[in-house]
């Protein structure tokens, strides 16, 4: 899963989270809306975090934060993942 965020035009994060599926934990429940969800999280994610600048028409990595086993992930879905109990 890659997220980008762009802070401002002249940087932008990119953040990479990787949560194998031994390590997911799941749970379903009801949205407001009625509709079931399936949430799955991970205690021990990992996770690598760049920074780059904007530099003339090009993006410079500036700065990086990666961890292997230190993030928290949790997302949710409509529809179950195979494999994974919730």
């Amino acid at each position: 899963m890659a997220l980008r965020v762009d802070q401002r035009q002249a940087q932008r994060l990119v953040a990479q989270i990787d949560a194998p599926r031994p390590s997911l934990v799941g749970v379903t429940y009801h949205d407001p809306d009625g509709e079931v969800a399936h949430c799955y999280n991970s205690e021990v994610a990992a996770m690598r975090l760049e920074v780059y600048d904007k530099s003339g028409k090009d993006w410079k990595l500036t700065d990086t934060l990666a961890r292997p086993f230190g993030a928290h992930f949790e997302y949710a879905q409509r529809d179950p993942l195979p494999g994974v109990d919730s």
